[in-house]
């Protein structure tokens, strides 16, 4: 039998401890794979299929359609480990009608002022792994970012992802009035990436507290380090200090306060304030809340992670602090964001101190020959 070709990608990070697939059940038997200017590409189920990495964090699976398609949609199956979590990324709308009993926002008009969600996000999947803090940071495996169909003319319009069959399939669905009036060929670019970046912004504010709990608490007890926090959307010009809030949200974790970090970008990047003073207790299996107080306004990175309320894994706001001098919180209002903030900590084993070193986060995402 000659090889056979199955459109597949694999993603793992951190030695493998967690990976997710995707795949596109097609068997192949008379078909051979090309290899041109590092792109690997098949004729397969009536379409053509294109891999190649875009940069060093995304990887980029092309479709192509020659013809109008019979149905609007591509089914590409998912497997991964378990503890790992697929949260697709609804609209600014669809967020709020499904949360809107539960925010302090009243209107839509309020909740979005308060979001920034670019199109890109919009129908994707952020992927999420079941532990945070040190080397698994924020806890962010990658991104499925929003798919985008362009035909022979340059004309483009964005798809939609769709976990379906308990997140064991994946559809992707163009808009079937799009292809029929479509000149061909046609190209469906869904981009897959290794990050742990979130696409969205929450506008914090002034003398105000933020968390969030970690899916897991820490097996071993130690000291705290730093506290590390995305930052996003024209966030420059302001500072933010690193708090560690007890698990049962009323104090500040031995009073420590992470040095001024100034915000110097209004990109997407990531910021640590450091506990040069106090550090606070590391208690294992106590789940504290790593956060911040922020001295201006700006943007905090998140996802989106539904609402299952309550939810341990979103995040958690005290609107009546000071950025000046830190203090306990008041009460703490759930968020249904998943802020992109983690603890980094030395971990205390056998009566002595080991530095936990925080790994960065490592992917690899290649075509695969079965």
């Amino acid at each position: 039998m000659p090889e056979k070709f199955v459109p597949n990608i694999n993603f793992s990070a951190w030695g493998n401890e967690y990976f997710w697939n995707i795949n596109l059940p097609i068997a192949i038997t008379n078909e051979k794979e090309n290899f041109t200017d590092n792109r690997v590409s098949i004729t397969a189920g009536g379409y053509g299929h294109i891999f190649y990495e875009k940069d060093n964090s995304s990887f980029e699976y092309e479709i192509l359609l020659n013809a109008i398609p019979l149905i609007n949609y591509i089914d590409f199956k998912i497997a991964s480990k378990q503890g790992v979590h697929f949260y697709p990324q609804l609209d600014l709308k669809r967020q709020y009608e499904l949360a809107k009993d539960h925010l302090e926002e009243k209107t839509f008009e309020e909740y979005a002022a308060n979001r920034i969600m670019p199109e890109n996000a919009i129908d994707s999947i952020a992927i999420y792994c079941d532990k945070s803090n040190n080397k698994y940071k924020n806890g962010k495996l990658g991104h499925i970012y929003r798919p985008k169909a362009t035909d022979a003319l340059g004309n483009s319009i964005w798809g939609a992802w769709e976990l379906r069959d308990n997140d064991t399939l994946l559809r992707l669905t163009i808009d079937a009035a799009w292809l029929n009036n479509a000149t061909y060929p046609v190209i469906i670019d869904p981009t897959f990436g290794v990050t742990a970046d979130p696409l969205d912004g929450y506008g914090v504010g002034a003398d105000k507290m933020y968390a969030v709990v970690p899916p897991t608490a820490p097996a071993s007890s130690g000291t705290g380090d730093s506290i590390t926090v995305c930052v996003t959307y024209a966030s420059a010009g302001k500072n933010i200090k690193g708090v560690l809030v007890s698990a049962d949200q009323t104090v500040l974790v031995d009073g420590a306060v992470g040095d001024a970090v100034a915000i110097t970008t209004g990109s997407t990047a990531w910021f640590t304030s450091t506990f040069s003073g106090t550090k606070p207790t590391i208690t294992a299996d106590v789940a504290d809340r790593p956060g911040f107080v922020d001295s201006a306004g700006g943007y905090i990175g998140y996802d989106y992670v539904g609402v299952d309320w309550p939810n341990d894994w979103y995040g958690r706001a005290d609107s009546t602090n000071s950025y000046t001098t830190p203090a306990n919180p008041g009460t703490m209002s759930i968020m249904e964001e998943r802020l992109c903030i983690y603890c980094t900590y030395t971990e205390e084993a056998a009566g002595s101190i080991l530095p936990l070193v925080g790994h960065s986060l490592g992917g690899r995402c290649n075509p695969m020959t079965g």
